[in-house]
C-alpha cells in the first residue's frame, strides 16, 4: 500500500471557480482608461496553447523523438456575458456607445414615397439619423402636395412612441402613393450603440471569489475581445449571452499574464 503523503490539505487544494471580470478599454493613443466591471458572466476560462518544432531520428529502424522545442505559446481566455449592457454590446460588435439628443423642433412635408399597404414606415429617418425620431405628437398625414387629410385609425395607424405609421389595406393610401407628414418630436435623449471594424483592445482582471479553493486575482495588462457566437435575442429558456474569445497580447515593459495570491 502507497504511502499518502503528510500534507492532503495542500494536494487537494480543489477550486469550484467564481469572480469577477473587469475590462479596462485603451483609448486611441492606447492608454488605459480605467475598469469597467463587466457584470454577470457564466463562464470565464484561460487556456494555454503551445506549438512545437520535434526532430526524429533517423538512424534506428523506429524513429525515436530527440528533442521538442517549443517555437510558439498561445495564451487565450473566453468569457460569456450575461450582463447586456450598452457597453458590452459595443464591445461585442466592435463599436462604440453615444447619446442621441432629440429636439422638439416640428417637422413639416416630410415625404415618404411609393409606400405599401401593410407596411410600416418610420418618421424622422435619415442618414444621419438612421432609427429616427421617438414620441410624436400633432401628426397629421396627407397626400404629397396636400389634400385633405388622411384619418388615423382607418387610413393609417400611429405608432407615437416609436415614431412610425402603419399603412392600413383597403384604406385611402394606395399601394405606390406618395405621402408627406408633420409631426413634432418630443425632447428627449437615448443611447445608441453603433458598430465598429475594430475589436476592443485593453486590459483584464478577473478576480477570483471562489465556492471552493483559493481566491487568485488574474491580470492580463493587454487582450483583445473578440465576438465568437450567437447573441440570442430572443429566448424564453434560456438568459442572453455575449459569447467573447479573448486574444491575450504584450504590453511594452509587461508579462502577457500575472497571477497574485492573497495579501498576507
Amino acid at each position: 500500500m502507497p504511502t499518502q503523503p503528510y500534507n492532503l490539505t495542500t494536494e487537494r487544494n480543489i477550486t469550484l471557480g467564481a469572480g469577477y471580470v473587469y475590462f479596462d478599454p485603451e483609448d486611441g493613443s492606447e492608454a488605459l482608461t480605467g475598469e469597467l466591471y463587466i457584470g454577470d458572466s457564466s463562464g470565464f476560462s484561460f487556456t494555454m496553447s503551445s506549438e512545437k518544432t520535434e526532430i526524429d531520428s533517423s538512424d534506428t529502424p523506429t524513429a525515436e523523438t530527440l528533442i521538442s522545442i517549443v517555437k510558439k505559446v498561445t495564451r487565450a481566455s473566453q468569457m460569456s456575458v450575461r450582463n447586456i449592457s450598452d457597453q458590452n454590446l459595443a464591445f461585442f460588435i466592435g463599436g462604440s456607445t453615444a447619446t442621441v439628443t432629440q429636439t422638439n423642433t416640428p417637422v413639416t412635408d416630410e415625404v415618404i414615397g411609393a409606400v405599401q399597404q401593410g407596411r410600416y414606415y418610420q418618421l424622422g429617418a435619415s442618414t444621419s439619423n438612421p432609427t429616427g425620431v421617438r414620441n410624436v405628437s400633432s401628426v397629421t398625414v396627407e397626400p404629397s402636395g396636400g389634400g385633405t387629410a388622411l384619418v388615423v385609425d382607418t387610413d393609417y395607424k400611429l405608432d407615437a412612441a416609436g415614431g412610425r405609421i402603419y399603412i392600413i389595406p383597403g384604406g385611402g393610401i394606395a399601394d405606390d402613393d406618395e405621402i408627406q407628414v408633420d409631426y413634432t418630436p418630443a425632447s428627449n435623449t437615448r443611447t445608441r450603440v453603433t458598430s465598429g471594424s475594430s475589436p476592443r483592445k485593453g486590459a483584464l482582471r478577473f478576480v477570483s471569489d471562489n465556492t471552493a479553493g483559493d481566491n487568485r486575482e488574474f491580470y492580463f495588462p493587454r487582450v483583445e475581445l473578440s465576438p465568437n457566437g450567437d447573441a440570442a435575442l430572443k429566448d424564453r429558456d434560456n438568459p442572453a449571452e455575449l459569447p467573447f474569445d479573448i486574444s491575450v497580447l504584450t504590453r511594452t515593459g509587461y508579462e502577457q499574464v500575472y497571477i497574485d495570491g492573497q495579501a498576507a
